[in-house]
Formats: C-alpha cells, structure tokens, sequence
C-alpha cells in the first residue's frame, strides 16, 4: 500500500532530502528532535497518518542508504579483484609473508591465544610483544627479524603490568627498559563491536605506528555481543583485523578463552576458522609448567608442542614465561657436558642455518651463559656453570599480586 501523506511535522522537502542523504541513525535522532520538537511547540498528538509516514520515511531512509552502501562496496570489490588478479607467470611477485617473530606471528595477520584461567595466556601475549618491542628473539629460538611497535589493549585492567614487563626486561633484556615508543598500553575496554570505537583504536594504532594490536581480552572487548553467534562475531573481528592491515600493515592478535573442555577457543566456530594463526596455551597438571600448542597455521607448518615454564626474577615481583627445563638453550647445551654441542647439532636444535646459530651462540657467550671450544675446524659449546640462572621462588610467584591468566 501507498501512502501519500503530508509533509513530516516541522520539515519541509529540502529538508528530508537531506534527512534521506545522511546517515540512518543520524537520520533517526534528527527525526525524532523534529518530532519532538513539534510536540513542544503545542501541536496536537500525530495521526495515524503521520506515524504511517514517519515509518515510511525511516524505511526509505534505510532502503537508500543500503543501496548506496552495495554500489560503494561493489566499487571497491571490483577494484581489490583487480588489484588482487594475477596469472601464472607473476605468481612468483606474490610477496610472501613477514615474519614478527618467526613461525610464531605473521605480519598483517589475525592470531588468536587461547586459554583457561590461570593458563598465563596473557603472560605469553606480553612476551610476544615485548620481544617484538625489543627485536629479541623469543625464547632465544625465535627470530625477530627487526624491532617494531606494540599496542596492547589490557581490557582487564594494567594493575600488576609493570611488574610483569620489569621482570620481562631483566630475564630477557639485561635489565633495560623498552623503548618507550616500542610498547603502548591502552589501559581500558575499547569494544571494538562499535564502528566508532574499533576506528578510534585504529586510529590510534596508525598514530603509534604498531606492528602488533592485542586485545586482551575478547570478551571485553567485544561486550554486548553473542559469543556464540558466528553471524556476530565474524564481521566485527575479521573487520577490525582487516581495518588494522589495511591501515598499518599490523598484525592483530585476540586473546581469547579457552571452553570447559579446553580444546577451542570459547563461543563461535568462526573465531578460530576466519583466523590465520590459533595458539592454543594450557597448564600442565598443578606445575608451573605451560604447553603451548599451535592448532591452526594458514602460511606454514605448524609447529610441534612447545613447554614453558613460570620462572620467578629474582630482585622482581612477578617472573616471565621462559622455554621448559630440558628445553632452553643453557639446558640443551649443558645436556652435552665438557665435551659441548657441536654447531651444526646446535643450529639443528635452535632451527637456524649456521650462521645465524654462531652469532646468537657468540650473543650468549658475552652474556656469560655459554663458553666456546675450538678443536681443529670444529666448533663446540659448553654451558657455563657460573651462568646465572632464573630461581623459581615460591615467594616471588605468590607476590605477583595479580591473576596468573
């Protein structure tokens, strides 16, 4: 049915033309400021009539604002086909990947960390970024081709987060801070399910240059929607990841929780099937240690089952999550006794080619945690015994002073 109505109270055609043009919601509330301004000016209650067309108008409204938004969006589908359109002969101009820190985060990617409580999932979050802030490599396995930014939203809150980068920094960057410019802390909620919010945060992480964006955690950040909805959650974290590559090139990481059975990430299939990385972190009976699994891996092998342990910093009241006893490299080595590990052995372990290897052993010698033996042409490394190694203190682990999550 048609209805031919008089004009809306208050507004003349210009007007509603203009009204139509803008943006729904806003076109809604400038209605509504109309329709109560009628109101206030002593007009008589609307007729039916008049709400008919005022219901007419929003559905006009949002009709032509859906439209307009299909043939924009058909331009730029059309434009992306084209830019994205290769044959065979340029396959090989695909640029591959960068690494953030080899085999662990991919640049401009969408990563997912899982885990229970008291799993130390974000622990884990703050290691990735701190070496990424630092360029050091993680767990001294881990390459970290060149230094980048950070931004990490801490939805739940920064209380207890210096104590966790301090000890971070003495562990692993011989006690000296990041750089200020490497590492932003956004110490609140930003709910990214809002248009406006989510292009604020990417505002800010162009601002900062960022080569990694956490949000830690999901949950928080995306209060108000359904968990469990795929038809929910699949725009709004597949969009912001996409806003932050597009804008920055950044990668996005979410840190997310685990279900009751602990094998997935909690809610919608679609967190983890539209992600290009899924880290799954869980704890080892009542131990401290951690094992780290990579479920999912979109650009290479996945790699097997790495286990972490909490190690307390003396002088510090937290600890960092470093490589499981029997796993790290003093440990590796110090395996080989007098006689040391050759280097090819030791580049087998570490998953560099030689050369790599020998500057990263040469690293650790002037730290005092290795000691080189020459035999011939041959290269061996011994663990030093006057190495100082991280204590595990029950004290220390307990005066953290927050959630082990």
């Amino acid at each position: 049915m048609t209805y031919q109505m008089p004009p809306f109270p208050g507004t003349e055609e210009a007007t509603l033309a203009d009204l139509i043009d803008s943006d729904f919601p806003e076109f809604l509330r400038r209605a509504e400021r109309l329709y109560d301004g009628a109101d206030n000016q002593g007009r008589k209650a609307p007729t039916y009539e008049e709400l008919v067309w005022r219901q007419y108008m929003r559905e006009k409204a949002t009709h032509k604002a859906r439209e307009k938004f299909r043939d924009e969006q058909a331009v730029g589908d059309l434009d992306s086909l084209r830019a994205a359109l290769y044959d065979r002969s340029k396959l090989g101009n695909i640029p591959r990947p960068e690494q953030l820190i080899d085999r662990i985060l991919t640049r401009g990617s969408y990563a997912v960390l899982a885990g229970k409580n008291q799993s130390m999932k974000s622990f884990l979050a703050i290691g990735w970024s701190l070496s990424i802030a630092t360029g050091r490599p993680w767990l001294d396995r881990y390459d970290v081709p060149r230094a980048g930014n950070v931004l990490y939203v801490a939805a739940e809150g920064a209380s207890g987060l210096d104590e966790r980068i301090t000890a971070w920094e003495v562990a692993n960057n011989g006690g000296r801070p990041v750089e200020p410019d490497h590492f932003h802390l956004f110490a609140q909620a930003a709910n990214i399910s809002k248009a406006t919010h989510a292009k604020h945060l990417a505002d800010v992480a162009t601002d900062v240059g960022a080569d990694l964006v956490v949000i830690d955690t999901l949950r928080r950040c995306t209060a108000g929607l359904d968990e469990d909805s795929n038809t929910q959650m699949s725009p709004v974290l597949t969009g912001f990841a996409d806003q932050i590559r597009e804008r920055s090139g950044a990668t996005t990481l979410y840190v997310h929780h685990t279900g009751h059975a602990g094998e997935r990430s909690r809610g919608a299939s679609c967190i983890e099937d539209d992600a290009d990385a899924v880290w799954k972190i869980a704890r080892v009976g009542e131990s401290r240690d951690r094992k780290l699994d990579q479920t999912k891996s979109k650009d290479a092998q996945k790699l097997d089952d790495i286990t972490l342990t909490f190690t307390a910093v003396n002088g510090t009241r937290s600890g960092h999550l470093a490589q499981g006893h029997g796993e790290g490299l003093w440990h590796y080595v110090n395996g080989f006794g007098a006689e040391g590990v050759p280097l090819k052995k030791l580049a087998a372990f570490l998953g560099k080619n030689e050369d790599a290897t020998r500057k990263l052993a040469n690293t650790r010698i002037t730290q005092g945690v290795l000691v080189k033996r020459e035999q011939g042409r041959n290269v061996f490394y011994t663990a030093n015994p006057a190495a100082r190694v991280a204590q595990h203190s029950e004290n220390a682990y307990q005066e953290d002073g927050i959630s082990h999550e």
